[in-house]
């Protein structure tokens, strides 16, 4: 197992799993499985979710575990750097299937860092994504974090909360509370 995640109710967890054949023979690809506590017994929950990247920077889940966020990232090197991630996904669990909820949600910048790491409120409505090297108005590598709204069967950017100076990396690390109304943000420098 390349990640893992597990809800805050501790009944289901979702795992990264490295490529494999898939049942029709036609090729390799990386997957995330979920799992759910049956009467202590782990059972496959929704079938697996194709990813395109054989990494993630952290898979999460919401309370009940109907909710799942992960940023893929081509990263062999376990280093997060600017070139390696890719757009952050967010899935829902509903009529036995699991969802794409929204679309991708892409960088506002090329080699920002996106993804770096990745929080959903325990509802799964509100989340929040890091780019610890994004730029801003005061120099280079600043970084941000954005605060995104489930809204409209889409996600809509509410806030971008940069730090305070150039090389900050702002964002490197962060929490966000259960509620999704207060988050605590961390800067590499």
């Amino acid at each position: 197992l390349r990640d893992i995640g597990i809800s805050k109710n501790g009944q289901r967890i979702a795992t990264l799993c490295p490529p494999t054949v898939d049942g029709s023979n036609q090729g390799y690809y990386p997957y995330i499985l979920i799992f759910e506590n049956v009467l202590g017994n782990w059972v496959s929950v929704g079938g697996p979710i194709k990813i395109t990247s054989q990494y993630t920077n952290g898979i999460q889940l919401n309370d009940n575990g109907d909710t799942l966020i992960f940023a893929p990232s081509n990263n062999t090197s376990g280093v997060i750097s600017s070139e390696t991630v890719m757009p952050v996904k967010v899935y829902s669990y509903a009529n036995g299937s699991w969802i794409q909820k929204g679309g991708n949600i892409y960088p506002s910048d090329d080699f920002d860092g996106h993804g770096r790491i990745v929080r959903i409120s325990g509802d799964g409505q509100r989340m929040a994504i890091s780019s610890h090297l994004a730029d801003g108005v005061l120099g280079p590598n600043i970084g941000c974090v954005d605060i995104y709204q489930y809204d409209n069967n889409n996600w809509q950017l509410i806030d971008r909360v940069y730090g305070d100076n150039p090389g900050d990396q702002f964002g490197f690390s962060f929490s966000l509370s259960n509620n999704g109304n207060r988050i605590a943000i961390g800067s590499d420098y």
